[in-house]
């Protein structure tokens, strides 16, 4: 008898013969069992036999409704990616175990619909998995939304208090610089949450949202230089100008890119030379470019400079110091303004990022 056969002929015993091979996969208690796991079991087995000869039918869209279902169904009940994988290992075994007891020699016919049946449990585990890892970067995207939500009252009542201390008590009251502090690191709190929920947009797929407007790129880049010095008072940040540099752009989302690759930028140079910040306005675009002599980024980390995900090797050792969400955000507000942002690093040239921005002049 033929696998596809085989399988439509005795799917009870199949799935009766996976759920007890599924104990022994070290799956969480009441999950080897039930109403969903044989519904779904079921539905993947047939949609597998209907796909192998003698009716070789081509896939159907609740094929992959199925398997996408159980792979909801397994995060939810606590399965583990490596469990899923040891659950669909075991329901190959059981499907083959039970076939070939049937069969006393295997000829090639039955070695091509064990081919294909191999590559349909694969693609089935495949369409699990994936919706299983989408709901579950989907539910922290939502937590963190959550927590970033509820985190701003609390943060705004600090904010308040501290800036009602600082202006209504005298410059020599003794807390003075202790209620400046606060109010300096809410502000910092602030903005940290505010990229949080930008990086959760991001994830989503919205973007950056921007407004652009009528805008000086000089300005912008004058008013975040003096934020980012204040910050860092012990370093030299020097501005060069040239060109045209009116345009449309979104002054908040530009200052903040440009905050984030100069904060960046300052955290990373050395002491011994400016920050330099060049704003040249061209033909067809306006590009900036943020230099300083410091540490050299190694070339195998520059593609993931702008990922806040990748800054851990695969064996756990960090690969380069975090630079948190700032530079993935200051990429996404450029290319929503349509340019690009890129950087080199070399010992003799010292490390500079460069933005180019569509010259879209006011």
């Amino acid at each position: 008898m033929q696998l596809g056969d085989f399988v439509l002929s005795n799917s009870e015993r199949i799935i009766s013969e996976w759920e007890t091979s599924a104990r022994t996969c070290r799956l969480p208690a009441d999950t080897t069992s039930g109403p969903d796991l044989r519904a779904h079991g079921r539905g993947i087995l047939d949609a597998i036999a209907l796909g192998l000869p003698p009716r070789s039918q081509p896939p159907e869209a609740s094929w992959s409704t199925v398997a996408r279902a159980h792979g909801t169904t397994r995060r939810l009940a606590g399965v583990t990616p490596g469990q899923m994988v040891a659950e669909f290992g075991a329901l190959r075994v059981s499907v083959l175990r039970l076939w070939t007891d049937t069969e006393q020699q295997l000829t090639h016919t039955h070695l091509e619909d064990l081919s294909l049946f191999n590559r349909a449990v694969d693609q089935a585990l495949a369409e699990s998995i994936a919706c299983y890892v989408h709901d579950l970067e989907y539910s922290k995207d939502v937590f963190l939304e959550i927590v970033g939500h509820d985190l701003r009252n609390p943060l705004a009542a600090i904010m308040m208090s501290a800036t009602l201390m600082i202006s209504t008590e005298e410059p020599t009251w003794p807390h003075a610089k202790t209620a400046s502090r606060i109010l300096n690191s809410g502000v910092r709190m602030e903005r940290i949450i505010a990229e949080l929920m930008d990086f959760t947009r991001c994830r989503h797929g919205a973007g950056i949202a921007i407004t652009p407007v009528s805008a000086d790129l000089e300005a912008i880049c004058r008013h975040t230089i003096e934020e980012v010095v204040r910050t860092y008072p012990k370093h030299v940040v020097r501005l060069d100008v040239g060109g045209h540099l009116r345009g449309r752009w979104d002054e908040t989302r530009m200052g903040q890119a440009l905050s984030n690759v100069i904060c960046h930028a300052v955290t990373h140079a050395n002491d011994r030379t400016p920050v330099t910040i060049t704003a040249c306005g061209e033909r067809d675009e306006v590009v900036v470019s943020v230099h300083h002599e410091g540490r050299v980024v190694p070339a195998a980390e520059l593609p993931d400079l702008f990922n806040p995900l990748k800054s851990i090797g695969p064996d756990g050792k960090k690969l380069r110091d975090l630079s948190g969400l700032g530079l993935f955000i200051a990429k996404e507000i450029v290319v929503a303004h349509g340019g690009g942002i890129e950087v080199s690093s070399l010992p003799e040239r010292g490390t500079t990022f460069i933005i180019r921005l569509p010259n879209a002049r006011a």
